[in-house]
């Protein structure tokens, strides 16, 4: 049989590597949510741009006489209304899908170790 310290070594290093993965995987995790949100956020922001311009060029001409609808005004609001949209779904969803991810795998881990 072999000594105490060789065994307190060896599951040292088992439990060191379990932590790297864990470390690894959370790392990917996170990019992939960083990833996949930047590219929603861009999708949405176009989208209500384009609605948004559309719904500007079909004004009647008399719109854009008055003080408040002017093109600096207009742009100027439109440029905030989307990038409003965009941090929403960045900034609101993201913890929502970290929760739901850390509840679910930590309820499959405890079910696989007959929790």
């Amino acid at each position: 049989m072999g000594k105490p310290d060789d065994y307190l070594q060896t599951e040292t290093i088992r439990w060191t590597w379990w932590c790297i993965g864990a470390a690894t995987l959370c790392f990917l995790g996170m990019s992939l949510r960083g990833i996949c949100f930047g590219f929603l956020g861009e999708g949405v922001t176009l989208k209500v741009r384009t609605l948004l311009y559309k719904s500007i060029l079909e004004k009647n001409i008399g719109f854009f006489d008055e003080r408040e609808n002017n093109a600096s005004v207009l742009t100027s609001s439109m440029a905030q209304d989307s990038s409003l949209i965009n941090g929403v779904s960045t900034e609101s969803l993201g913890p929502y899908t970290d929760a739901f991810f850390a509840l679910f795998g930590g309820l499959a881990i405890g079910f696989y170790w007959c929790w």
